[in-house]
């Protein structure tokens, strides 16, 4: 959620600065900007206080949150206090990491996924994306390996730290063929962000050394890889 700094009293109590003119239950003035008519709403249960004052929110247990605390929500045990709940944001490391490589000449990202389809989840849009702090596109078309799962994922650290390294120490040309966009088969680590596709280059031999060269980064840093047209390197 985004909200104007001089609203973040209002904020912290669980509330959410508006016009009183809009529908609220409870109205407590002096914690939000813009003049009197602006006030913070405050629709709690009493009993979700403790949860609130921790900065946190109550909710049902169905809805996406990355863990749950219990005991300080009102509701039932399917009601419960919600950390870190799931954003459309990612890491402040993994938003400059991805930015570096955008800049970075020496890498190439495909802007359409290898098998031709434009969906918005190729290497460019990945890393354009992910250099805005946000979630990154999956694709979402079927190929002979099964169905791309759709839906956003946060590209991993690791993986970024991989490609750049590639990008400002290898001899060889450093092209991006997939990241979390393009279908694999159904468990595979790019749909996490986990993995990446580079394209091999030049002579059997040139490629031969370029995919060992690859391999061995990838290793370096802890993944697993293989070859083939191009080296896949996922870390995990």
């Amino acid at each position: 959620m985004i909200c104007n700094t001089g609203d973040i009293a209002c904020v912290r109590k669980g509330g959410t600065c508006q016009h009183i003119l809009n529908r609220c239950n409870k109205y407590q003035r002096g914690l939000c900007n813009g003049g009197w008519t602006r006030q913070c709403c405050i629709n709690n249960n009493p009993g979700d206080t403790a949860c609130i004052e921790k900065g946190l929110k109550c909710q049902q247990i169905s809805n996406g949150c990355n863990q749950y605390q219990s005991g300080l929500c009102s509701g039932g045990w399917t009601r419960r206090c919600c950390f870190n709940t799931a954003s459309t944001s990612c890491s402040a490391a993994v938003k400059s990491v991805a930015c570096r490589i955008k800049y970075l000449s020496k890498i190439s990202l495909l802007k359409r996924n290898p098998s031709g389809v434009i969906d918005g989840a190729d290497p460019y849009s990945n890393i354009r994306d992910a250099c805005a702090g946000r979630k990154v596109k999956r694709s979402s078309y079927t190929c002979s390996q099964g169905k791309a799962p759709g839906g956003t994922t946060c590209l991993d650290l690791k993986v970024l730290q991989y490609i750049y390294y590639l990008g400002t120490t290898s001899r060889y040309r450093v092209q991006v063929n997939a990241i979390a966009g393009a279908c694999h088969s159904r468990r595979s680590k790019h749909y996490a962000g986990k993995a990446v596709h580079l394209q091999l280059f030049g002579s059997k031999a040139t490629r031969r050394a370029q995919e060992k060269a690859f391999r061995a980064a990838c290793s370096k840093r802890g993944g697993w890889s293989h070859g083939g047209t191009h080296v896949h390197c996922q870390i995990v």
